[in-house]
């Protein structure tokens, strides 16, 4: 798997988590919004880079289609079950996310949406600094870190092959 195509399935592995640590307020609600993103039965998310990069990336119950360049193919990944391992990563303090912070409003895609900014540290990799923008309806529309913008829509997502 590619660069991008790593950093796109990161993106989509930050969107669960059962519980089990007490987080702050600000870390709550992202870990809250990503949960409920998680149950979401399908979405597609738009992954851009700085470089120009493009990528997407559809769930469709348990069928996950990325496509990079244009060409869409079928991944033999069970998405799902990743993102509940690295959310209870997150919940048990495993994996830290940390610095959570509400950094106002903004709207994405037509969507008024909560900033909530925060870092977490994935793989041993150095800690980065993110952006959820999450709707009233407790979805996350976009996120952002140094150099990548990520996309979410959840209604009217079809197959592509």
């Amino acid at each position: 798997m590619n660069k991008l195509a790593a950093v796109a399935v990161i993106g989509l592995l930050s969107m669960s988590s059962p519980a089990a640590r007490a987080l702050d307020r600000a870390c709550e609600s992202y870990i809250a919004a990503a949960e409920k993103t998680a149950e979401q039965p399908e979405r597609h998310s738009i992954a851009e880079t700085d470089n120009g990069t493009r990528m997407e990336a559809i769930l469709i119950g348990e069928r996950f289609y990325t496509s990079i360049g244009g060409k869409w193919q079928l991944m033999k990944i069970d998405l799902r079950a990743s993102e509940r391992q690295l959310n209870a990563g997150v919940r048990s303090g495993r994996i830290p996310l940390t610095h959570c912070r509400d950094l106002g409003s903004e709207t994405i895609d037509g969507t008024p949406t909560r900033v909530i900014g925060y870092r977490i540290a994935l793989g041993g990799a150095a800690p980065a600094d993110c952006k959820a923008y999450i709707g009233s309806d407790g979805l996350v529309y976009a996120q952002s870190s140094t150099g990548q913008r990520v996309r979410y829509r959840y209604r009217g997502v079809k197959a592509p092959l």
